[in-house]
């Protein structure tokens, strides 16, 4: 039976809703501009799920989960209402997992209409997308493919095209890009669904959540639609399209980004202008990603990195600063076809492509755009930077197998990079080892000027300015010190100063007096 009556309770385990309202709290502001933007919607359909759906929105996208739910009396259902998030957070903070939460006790919306903020009907209204538009299915790879692009796309409020993921089921493809790094994946799926006209994904922070597919079974399929406005009125034709994203257990929706997308294609090199292969081993990509993003100089402006492609090693070459030297690690490679290069990159973007797994890369010369895919249906396309590689490098962190030359030893750098042999890693089952680096023996002062190894002039360079810059930072802090001090001297005088008035004016009054 169909009860009209509110239920009375909706309780929900504190484990499933602090795991829903971290993909919420993706759509809240923290300082939302209307208050019934704070709130979540909280609505219990009577469809015998056993679920409760919790609703957020910031007015361009809105984003519903399902989670279980005991509600009681069963088989009620009643108007939704509205909850405080930032309380529900609260709450949730210092519950026990498995602990019952009562959502029906935390109702915020005013039920009598004595306020205008936190009434339902002021709740914004997801858009409207028919359920009978044949969607487009993404299993898992097409899923992979979407987050992905949506990595690459800018960051950039002035370039509002350029903020989201273009889908082009004419020409079967997906892309994202910034202007200077593009991700473009086959999409051979989109013309399975109604989706008949190209269409601007919009970038969100819910897309970087962990949640969209860590909930519910991954195999299962997204289901997307695209809705178009019915009115062929001259202002409804002006009106963006709507999408809506359908996983497992939520409901991601919102408006399409109006406008239209660059020609992508025409930055994407041929074939022929490309004369450098260079391919890692997949196994490798995630060691090779882990050591690079360790590597210091990433305050540097466009984080660059140096790539020195030779037939027998693959050098990394950093800096700390801009006023540094340039130091060297190698990494493992496969195989490398075409002459000798060395080239200047984003190593945030030579991260991702990593990341993404494109294993093989090709470039024609310093200045031409590089490219990294996988052998499929995906490819990266990254412009270089326009920093000049030196051909030589004087202090080498790491050579082949991790050996350092006995005769000369690496100065102790300011960050500690990390170890990985760039030995050719297509023969792993050889007899050779990687030794250890050999031990630098503490000098001995008082020996003789006989049995001193000569002390290399780059080294004691390199010693010195280590001195340098401690000496530096221990005269910050003293100048820390003495502001403090000062700071408080200041304080303290003030202090005084207010007294003595407060004499000065006790005094005036006394010889007014008349005895």
């Amino acid at each position: 039976m169909n009860h009209k009556s509110p239920p009375n309770r909706i309780e929900v385990e504190a484990r499933a809703l602090k795991t829903a309202l971290q993909g919420l709290s993706k759509i809240v502001s923290r300082r939302p501009s209307l208050p019934v933007l704070g709130t979540l919607r909280v609505e219990a359909p009577n469809n015998g799920s056993g679920q409760v759906s919790l609703t957020a929105t910031d007015l361009d996208v809105w984003f519903t989960i399902r989670i279980p739910a005991e509600i009681q009396p069963p088989q009620t259902t009643g108007d939704p209402f509205l909850v405080s998030l930032s309380r529900i957070k609260d709450i949730v903070k210092v519950a026990r997992p498995k602990q019952v939460i009562d959502l029906a006790e935390l109702r915020a919306d005013d039920r009598e209409g004595k306020s205008g903020n936190l009434q339902l009907k002021n709740f914004p209204s997801p858009p409207a997308v028919s359920s009978r538009i044949k969607p487009v299915e993404l299993d898992e790879p097409a899923q992979e493919n979407l987050l992905q692009a949506m990595l690459c796309s800018s960051k950039d409020e002035t370039r509002y095209v350029l903020r989201g993921v273009y889908l082009d089921p004419e020409n079967e493809q997906l892309a994202a890009t910034d202007g200077r790094h593009l991700a473009c994946f086959g999409a051979p799926y989109l013309e399975s669904g109604a989706l008949k006209k190209p269409v601007i994904l919009p970038a969100h922070k819910l897309w970087s959540w962990r949640g969209l597919r860590a909930i519910g079974p991954v195999s299962e399929t997204w289901k997307f639609r695209v809705g178009y406005p019915k009115s062929s009125t001259a202002s409804s034709s002006k009106k963006a399209p709507v999408f809506r994203l359908d996983g497992p257990h939520w409901t991601f929706s919102g408006k399409c980004i109006e406008g239209n997308y660059p020609n992508f294609a025409q930055v994407i090199p041929s074939p022929d202008q490309f004369q450098t292969r260079l391919e890692f081993n997949p196994a490798d990509l995630g060691a090779i990603a882990q050591a690079i993003s360790q590597l210091p100089g990433k305050q540097i402006q466009n984080h660059p990195i140096g790539l020195r492609i030779s037939d027998e090693t693959v050098g990394v070459l950093y800096r700390e600063t801009e006023s540094d030297s340039y130091q060297e690690i190698g990494i493992p490679f496969r195989r490398k076809s075409g002459p000798d290069l060395s080239i200047s990159i984003n190593r945030e973007y030579f991260l991702k492509a990593l990341r993404f797994g494109f294993h093989r890369m090709d470039l024609g010369d310093p200045i031409s755009p590089v490219k990294f895919s996988n052998g499929k249906q995906g490819l990266m396309i990254v412009m270089p930077l326009r920093n000049e590689v030196p051909d030589q490098v004087p202090q080498q962190v790491a050579k082949i197998r991790g050996v350092y030359p006995e005769s000369n030893p690496p100065a102790k750098p300011t960050s500690t990079p990390p170890k990985i042999m760039n030995k050719r890693s297509g023969n792993r089952n050889g007899n050779e080892r990687q030794q250890p680096p050999h031990p630098t023996k503490p000098r001995n002062r008082s020996a003789s000027s006989a049995d001193t190894p000569k002390t290399d002039p780059i080294d004691q360079a390199s010693h010195q300015v280590t001195e340098i810059k401690e000496a530096l930072k221990h005269a910050l802090s003293c100048l820390g010190d003495l502001s403090t001090t000062l700071k408080m001297l200041r304080q303290q005088q003030r202090s005084t100063d207010r007294d003595m008035r407060t004499v000065r004016s006790t005094l005036r009054s006394l010889t007014k007096i008349d005895f």
